[in-house]
Order: C-alpha cells, then sequence, then structure tokens
C-alpha cells in the first residue's frame, strides 16, 4: 500500500479509520449518502436512469435524496430536456412501488 500523502488533508485519515466502518453498521446514513453521492455523480455524466434509480434507492432508506432529486428535475427542466426528467423521475419512484 502506498504512503498517504503529507498535504495536511485530515478528510483522507477520517475516511480511512476504522471507526468509520464500525458506524457504517450502526446507522442507515451512509447508505444513503453513498447512493446520493454516486446518483450525483451519474447525474453530471447524462446518466439520468440510473442516476433516478440510486436516488429512488437512497429515498428508501432515508428521506433527504428527495431533495435532491427535486434538485436534479429543476436543472433538467431548466435545460429543457423532458425526456430527461421523465426518465429520471420514472426511474426514482420505481423503487417504491
Amino acid at each position: 500500500m502506498a504512503a498517504l500523502p503529507d498535504d495536511g488533508c485530515p478528510c483522507l485519515y477520517f475516511a480511512l479509520a476504522p471507526t468509520v466502518l464500525l458506524y457504517a453498521f450502526m446507522n442507515w446514513d451512509l447508505l444513503a449518502v453513498a447512493m446520493t453521492t454516486a446518483a450525483t455523480f451519474l447525474f453530471f455524466r447524462r446518466r439520468d436512469g440510473w442516476a433516478g434509480l440510486l436516488l429512488g434507492l437512497g429515498v428508501a432508506t432515508k428521506l433527504y435524496p428527495a431533495l435532491v432529486l427535486a434538485a436534479f428535475v429543476l436543472q433538467r427542466l431548466h435545460e429543457r430536456q423532458r425526456r430527461a426528467v421523465l426518465i429520471l423521475a420514472g426511474t426514482a419512484v420505481g423503487p417504491g412501488r
């Protein structure tokens, strides 16, 4: 394993801490955060179907990814991409059925 960079980034040390792994099994927050983060990455890559699916699964664990979904839908409406809005919203609602 390569040595950790010495650029003063404490966030890297926090992310690699064993306590984060232990906390992951005590609360469902990390699952929703991971799905929302992946959905955001996919949204910016214009993969609206996969982004909607991950946000729908994130909403199944916590409620706040629904706020991110609303922001993503408004962004696609602002870009006048109605088909993308239907794909994004439709795949987000799918896991909840």
